[in-house]
């Protein structure tokens, strides 16, 4: 049984459910392996950011988290290893609170606070791509399963769907209330 002292605020899931991450406020533990990927650098006496996001590529091969501290971290899995530093994606202006890969994994879409969803490509973290027209804090990020889509959900009554592409709106949908936290597809893609 998995063990921590910190209160568990999410969880993500690799395809197949098989590897499995917790985010906690000041570390983000893992099981299978067990491992601890530090929020600071080793001998720092920085406070550790409280983590409000965590996903994982759909391969399993790079973990991201959101934080209070405007940076999106990424990890890259080292077989022999384990989660490896992989950078830091500061260009955020306030408290970033939702991070999601887009299911090729070569893109990792992030937003929060500061209204505005930054898309970056992956591996290197080359500048961002900033998406127009959201005027609200984002809570949840959620592409498509055909990657063609990003839905954006916050502090508004509604959710909107962007073409990842293209970096437009493409729909505005009605959500029942003005606190949206999460967002979803089906597997078909609607």
């Amino acid at each position: 049984m998995f063990r921590t002292n910190y209160f568990v605020a999410l969880v993500a899931f690799a395809a197949g459910g098989v590897f499995p991450a917790v985010a906690a406020a000041e570390e983000l533990p893992s099981i299978e392996p067990r491992q601890t990927v530090p929020l600071v650098h080793p001998g720092s006496e920085a406070t550790p950011p409280v983590v409000s996001g965590v996903a994982l590529s759909p391969d399993g091969q790079y973990l991201a988290t959101a934080g209070d501290d405007h940076q999106v971290r990424v990890w890259r899995a080292e077989a022999s290893r384990g989660f490896v530093p992989a950078g830091e994606l500061a260009n955020h202006a306030d408290w970033v609170r939702a991070v999601a890969f887009q299911p090729d994994g070569n893109v990792l879409a992030s937003g929060g606070d500061d209204r505005r969803v930054r898309l970056w490509d992956l591996p290197d973290g080359r500048a961002p791509v900033v998406l127009p027209g959201t005027i609200v804090g984002i809570r949840a990020l959620r592409f498509s399963p055909d990657g063609r889509r990003l839905a954006v959900a916050g502090f508004d009554d509604r959710v909107r769907l962007y073409d990842a592409e293209a970096g437009r709106i493409e729909r505005e949908l009605a959500a029942p209330g003005a606190d949206m936290r999460s967002a979803a597809f089906s597997p078909d893609g609607t």
